[in-house]
């Protein structure tokens, strides 16, 4: 029993970063069927790539850290 606590103090405590530091904080963007990118099939690849850059500082400024395509 003595071990096993050690071996959950070993891992909480010992690796000396905040927990939350790990945090998984993501998005998930669809692209299938122009769900949430790109707006349209037809639109131009400078558009998509304009309406990419927005999406992903709108990620930046809610301080996700992850953005997952579902292609």
């Amino acid at each position: 029993m003595i071990a096993f606590y050690l071996l959950c103090w070993l891992f909480c405590c010992v690796g000396g970063k905040n927990p939350i530091d790990e945090e998984f904080r993501g998005v998930w963007v669809a692209t299938v069927g122009d769900m949430d990118w790109p707006s349209s099939k037809t639109a131009p690849p400078a558009q998509q790539q304009e309406e990419l850059i927005e999406l992903l500082n709108l990620v930046d400024k809610l301080n996700m850290n992850v953005v997952v395509f579902h292609v």
